[in-house]
């Protein structure tokens, strides 16, 4: 659900609405009225790829004779988060397929490792269920992170193993926007991991549907916090801001909810 605040002023009056109650400062002047409105959330969480779950099958429906080659087997991601926000748990699901379904019961390795440079770290594992076949993980990535998924294999099964990277973006919500003068706004929030220096950029659109563009960039201070000062548009105009921290070789580009900011 959408969740919006409103800011709607004319001269030294302030109107703020949230969670359905409103509580006004001064007596608006009908002149030119300003509105600060969050219009776009910023998401949390990357598409989930997703893939067809098998049924289980029994070993005895795949075994082979003692003369004959090994089952082949993959490792099919049933559902997996592709990126996070800063701090989310993401989503590592899959199956040990054969060509006749899931296997149940068999154990895999879940490793990890923070770039491609370094070695596989074993970090977790478990066994796939006996009834859907499905293993899964849960994992809160500290930044760009790769995953590896291992099965041993056995007498009868050959060994196979999938691989996933899990973005991360820097964490900028909630945002927020208060007004400094009848005409001027502050928007603000936090990023997270960040401290002191970290780059912080500005966008804006003047509708809708059009192409965000660069405005100008701050950086946080000791404690994370990032700030803009923002100026109300022409009267019978809508600017929208948005404001992000750029990718890195650690993390994703991180985005902040969108703001627009009308004048009527």
């Amino acid at each position: 659900m959408r969740r919006t605040r409103t800011l709607i002023a004319a001269s030294a009056a302030i109107v703020a609405t949230v969670g359905g109650i409103t509580v006004a400062s001064a007596t608006a002047e009908p002149a030119t009225k300003t509105e600060a409105v969050v219009s776009a959330p910023a998401p949390e969480s990357g598409d989930v790829s997703t893939a067809e779950t098998a049924d289980v099958v029994t070993e005895k429906e795949t075994a082979k004779k003692a003369d004959a080659a090994a089952v082949k087997t993959k490792i099919v991601w049933t559902k997996r988060n592709t990126w996070v926000t800063y701090g989310k748990k993401a989503v590592l699901e899959g199956q040990v397929q054969v060509s006749q379904g899931a296997l149940p019961g068999v154990e895999v390795v879940l490793f990890a490792r923070n770039s491609t440079a370094k070695p596989w770290t074993r970090i977790d594992s478990m066994k796939t269920s006996t009834k859907t076949g499905l293993f899964r993980f849960y994992r809160t990535p500290p930044r760009n992170y790769y995953f590896g998924v291992a099965f041993a294999g056995s007498g009868n099964y050959e060994p196979a193993a999938g691989y996933a990277k899990v973005g991360v973006r820097r964490k900028l919500s909630p945002s927020k926007m208060s007004r400094i003068s009848s005409t001027k706004f502050k928007y603000f929030g936090s990023v997270k991991p960040g401290g002191k220096g970290t780059q912080i950029k500005l966008q804006y659109k003047r509708c809708a549907s059009c192409g965000y563009k660069y405005a100008k960039y701050t950086r946080a201070n000791a404690n994370g916090t990032w700030k803009f000062e923002l100026a109300a548009p022409p009267r019978g105009n809508t600017y929208y801001y948005r404001a992000y921290s750029p990718s890195s070789s650690s993390y994703m580009a991180g985005y902040a909810s969108e703001w627009r900011i009308s004048s009527w």
